[in-house]
């Protein structure tokens, strides 16, 4: 008898979640929209006004690293990097490094943004 008692109470639970549920989109639907003029925004003079982008396009595409290690970092130091902060800034900015194997490395396009997170 108990077991029967706990699936019975099992499903009533479901079936208020799904009255509840049910009863809240009821009563969001049935509210009306707010017409107040002061909590609107300023309206577009003109439809092209309102067809205007807010960015300016592909001028504000920026490429940047924001997790650079340098041989501050335990982590990087281990993996051989020797590389200084103000190194790390100047390979950010597209002049030419020495690897610590010893040949030259430089970035195929200056960054915009460069964070050393040691």
């Amino acid at each position: 008898m108990r077991a029967h008692t706990k699936q019975f109470g099992g499903v009533l639970w479901r079936v208020l979640a799904v009255a509840m549920v049910i009863a809240g989109i009821a009563f969001y639907r049935s509210l009306a929209p707010i017409d107040d003029p002061s909590l609107a925004g300023p309206e577009p003079k003109t439809l092209s006004d309102r067809a205007q982008p807010i960015y300016a396009g592909a001028n504000q595409v920026y490429w940047g690293d924001l997790h650079i290690h340098t041989s501050l970092s335990s982590d990087a130091f281990t993996m051989g990097v020797r590389a200084l902060p103000d190194d790390a800034y100047r390979f950010a900015k597209g002049e030419t490094l020495q690897h610590g194997a010893g040949f030259p490395v430089t970035i195929s396009r200056p960054l915009d943004f460069a964070a050393v997170t040691d």
